[in-house]
């Protein structure tokens, strides 16, 4: 089973995120380049044809609640045990809360079946709790069918996971829980797990599931940081029997949520049964900058069996805000795409010759500016252009003449210049390589349904 196929798979079987200005903004790209730069061991990633840097699996909250990552392909990430789970598995906003020293150490395990799931890290930054684990026993397990509970007590929510492999094998990624409300100061937080998926094994296209119990005790929660929130009053969309309304907008370190609500065809965002075809939505702010959207969730409300339209509360989590906007852009859009077939352009790298502009389709293209080639690690420099760079990005690796391909994560970005830095894996500059773009799907917009959110 190859990755696209395990993520489609694994959907299916999964059941169905104050000052004006933060004063935690300060990262600059001179501060990550000097990072990126010290000596830090770094495992080679898994080999990728396209899709995110990090895989995303979902699963549902109580009552319907869920998460869904926009639909490429899994890769899977070596990553070094020496270093922290949240910041080299999370999300950007989950990196940069640990950076600004919002996660908390804990060691807390439990084992069932052979397989046991130790969590090393928690961050809460007021609107969403990730937890940063390591999964081992006889196979590469993914744990599945999470329930929280706040001192005792079953608690509604989404529930989004971020997976790896560690450089011995074991499973590690992280897993964030986006509840229905704050959770409550010095809670005592219970996480359990009813079955994990056995990625190596399926029978009759499903992968084999494992039932057990994990139950991981952890410790109180603590977070001294206070979200930024605005209410929103009159922000809404209607045409062609849809309609969204914007309700809130919260703000954090590590993540931006808007919450909204929809109601039209009871339709999926994903339809597993036609993974070629998905629904989704961009943020824009002000300045018609795009923001990173991490993903999409929501829970339905009461409805009849047959009936063609659903009121649906959503929400969006993606990157930290870096300021404050005059107004944020809420703009669905909808994709069809051949992914199996989508064309790959290469240009040979000529170190001392001009940036390589690579074509992605009518989505736009990428220039490649500079690559630097260490003992460590390659980093390679680019800019996006078109109308969804942040998975045009995703879709850029390096190859040499054998067809070897080195992919890795996106490092820095930076949503004003749409520069991105890529780190991929140490590789011999002596040899001719060759950089590769991917052709991107380009949203099809619904202009008539944009919503514009008021901040100010």
């Amino acid at each position: 089973m190859n990755e696209q196929q395990f993520d489609i798979q694994a959907r299916k079987q999964l059941v169905p995120v104050a000052n004006e200005v933060p004063d935690w903004i300060s990262k600059k790209m001179d501060d990550t380049l000097s990072e990126l730069k010290r000596n830090r061991k770094q495992g080679l990633r898994r080999k990728i044809v396209y899709g995110a840097a990090a895989a995303c699996i979902v699963f549902g909250g109580i009552g319907g609640a869920a998460l869904v990552n926009p639909p490429f392909a899994e890769a899977l990430r070596n990553i070094p045990l020496v270093d922290s789970i949240l910041k080299l598995a999370g999300d950007s906003g989950i990196r940069q809360g640990d950076e600004l020293g919002l996660a908390t150490q804990v060691n807390v395990s439990a084992e069932d079946q052979g397989v046991r799931i130790t969590v090393k890290e928690m961050l809460y930054d007021g609107a969403r709790l990730s937890l940063g684990y390591r999964i081992e026993g006889d196979s590469a397990y993914l744990p599945i069918t999470p329930h929280w509970y706040i001192d005792g007590i079953q608690v509604n929510g989404g529930t989004s996971q971020r997976i790896g492999k560690a450089e011995d094998g074991a499973q590690i990624g992280v897993i964030s829980f986006t509840p229905s409300k704050a959770l409550p100061a010095r809670a005592l937080l219970e996480l359990r797990f009813g079955s994990v998926l056995d990625r190596n094994k399926h029978t009759e296209g499903k992968l084999v599931t494992l039932p057990g119990h994990w139950s991981l005790q952890l410790p109180r929660i603590q977070s001294n940081v206070k979200p930024w929130t605005k209410r929103i009053a009159g922000a809404a969309s209607e045409w062609n029997g849809q309609k969204i309304t914007v309700s809130k907008v919260v703000s954090t370190p590590a993540v931006t949520r808007i919450e909204f609500e929809t109601i039209g065809p009871n339709e999926p965002l994903v339809d597993v049964a036609h993974p070629n075809t998905s629904k989704g939505y961009q943020v824009l702010d002000d300045s018609g900058m795009y923001l990173e959207v991490f993903g999409v969730g929501g829970s339905s409300g009461p409805h009849k069996a047959g009936d063609q339209t659903v009121a649906v509360k959503r929400y969006i989590e993606m990157a930290p805000l870096q300021r404050i906007p005059d107004h944020l852009i809420l703009r669905p859009y909808s994709r069809t795409f051949d992914y199996a077939n989508a064309r790959t352009t290469t240009e040979l790298w000529n170190p001392e010759g001009p940036p390589i502009t690579l074509s992605q389709g009518a989505v736009g293209d990428v220039t490649i500016i500079k690559i630097e080639f260490t003992a460590e690690k390659t980093l390679l420099h680019f800019r996006v252009h078109g109308n969804d760079p942040y998975q045009q990005a995703e879709g850029l690796w390096l190859e040499n003449a054998s067809g070897q391909k080195w992919t890795g994560d996106v490092v820095f970005s930076d949503a004003e210049s749409m520069l991105f830095i890529k780190e991929l894996p140490a590789i011999d500059s002596s040899q001719d390589v060759r950089v590769a773009a991917v052709e991107v799907p380009n949203p099809e917009i619904t202009r008539q349904l944009e919503v514009v959110i008021p901040l100010k």
